[in-house]
């Protein structure tokens, strides 16, 4: 699962240092997982993963580090990719993978979720 993050590094890298690629990023995952049946299993982390994102994009948030946010950008190239390793249009079994990374992604991240979590409590809008 690691090598899948080691290959979109550079693209996650250059889609961080562009607030107009990382915006339409965010916005293309949020598309895809709206209404998607197949992403129940990780739909709660799903939403707090790409609120976090919003809340550091717009600046409201800084509590994440850069290497937690380049693995959450290769996390979100991967689900909008529509031909990742096994294509989401394979009924039934097309988005095990994108369940899978994210899988691991929150995993690997958990804490600094976590600690999200905690800050949009205490600032919510």
């Amino acid at each position: 699962m690691s090598s899948i993050f080691k290959n979109l590094r550079s693209a996650s890298n250059v889609v961080y240092n562009d607030k107009n690629k990382f915006s339409k990023l965010i916005k293309n995952a949020v598309d895809k997982s709206n209404g998607n049946e197949n992403l129940s299993a990780i739909k709660q982390d799903l939403i707090t993963i790409l609120n976090l994102s919003k809340d550091f994009l717009s600046g409201r948030y800084k509590g994440v580090s850069k290497k937690s946010m380049i693995m959450i950008i290769a996390a979100l190239i991967y689900l909008v990719n529509p031909m990742d390793i096994v294509p989401d249009m394979l009924l039934g079994i097309g988005f095990l993978d994108d369940i899978s990374v994210f899988t691991y992604l929150i995993a690997k991240i958990k804490s600094e979720i976590d600690k999200y979590d905690e800050w949009s409590l205490r600032n919510q809008y």
